[in-house]
């Protein structure tokens, strides 16, 4: 959180409204009303943008927006956001898991949105809701009784990645400091979901700002990314708290809700197959339209 000596507070906004509308012409008029060309200055990157993990051993993940003249950072909630590899799990062929969970959860949508389109009833967002409303989300209830989707509840592979989500949930936990015991760990309420978002021209593909309700830590394995790829966004807490119901305001569109300055920047995965992201479930976060 930043903390503004004097009038500063207001020249932090001002920053703020140039690096979201540089070209704004009432925004420079009353940066030039405020005397000094510090305000126009303003050069901080309007998201952090993180690639995929592969990538990292050659750059550096970038940092956060710089510290203006005056003022004083200090990190008092900060939120903990991990990444990591199926390669780095302890799955046995996670090449072969990673295809298999790619193979089931594509084909399955795919008939149930070319089902929708031949009866004109296509939307997305109504598919995508449908998709998952169809899934067994409790894990251990899908595996005791796999008749939801038995060619993937049944799965010896979809067994191990339970396993395996376990550890990367308490691993997260544990990070974070809170004690956990093996009992705790092993009986982890895990709920899990395939997601699908299909290249498509006719439709918008998105899913709109939202958190996970009644849940701890979330996470997302991408099985399978386009060219170029979409980023997953996550959201500044202090700008976007969690209490608010951003699902309200789905039917606004992508740009219908935005954070407010100057915590307004985002952080942006650019994930490769098989990343892993781990965040705080109360994280505000969204796919964007592609």
């Amino acid at each position: 959180a930043a903390f503004p000596p004097g009038g500063l507070g207001r020249r932090r906004l001002l920053d703020a409204a140039i690096a979201i509308s540089p070209g704004n012409a009432t925004v420079l008029s009353r940066a030039k009303a405020l005397g000094g060309a510090e305000a126009l200055a303003s050069d901080d990157a309007a998201s952090l943008q993180v690639g995929p993990t592969n990538g990292w051993a050659a750059h550096s993940l970038g940092s956060e927006c710089k510290v203006p003249t005056g003022m004083q950072v200090e990190d008092l909630f900060p939120t903990p956001i991990g990444f990591a590899h199926i390669s780095q799990v302890g799955i046995k062929n996670w090449k072969r898991t990673l295809a298999f969970l790619r193979e089931r959860s594509v084909r399955r949508f795919d008939r149930l949105y070319q089902k929708k389109r031949k009866a004109r009833q296509a939307k997305f967002m109504d598919v995508n809701n449908e998709f998952f409303q169809s899934q067994e989300t409790n894990a251990q209830a899908a595996m005791e009784q796999p008749g939801h989707w038995p060619k993937m509840y049944g799965s010896a592979l979809y067994a191990e990645w339970v396993s395996a989500a376990k550890r990367v949930c308490s691993s997260y936990v544990r990070g974070m400091g809170v004690p956990l015991t093996k009992e705790e760990q092993e009986e982890m309420e895990l709920i899990l979901w395939a997601a699908v978002y299909p290249d498509v021209d006719d439709d918008v593909v998105s899913h709109m700002y939202h958190a996970h309700q009644e849940s701890i830590v979330s996470f997302v394995l991408f099985v399978s990314m386009p060219s170029p790829a979409t980023p997953m966004v996550i959201a500044d807490p202090r700008g976007m708290p969690p209490v608010e119901d951003y699902e309200w305001f789905q039917d606004r569109g992508d740009l219908g809700v935005d954070a407010e300055p100057p915590f307004h920047r985002t952080l942006e995965f650019f994930a490769g197959e098989g990343d892993i992201v781990i965040f705080p479930s109360f994280a505000i976060h969204k796919v964007p339209p592609h």
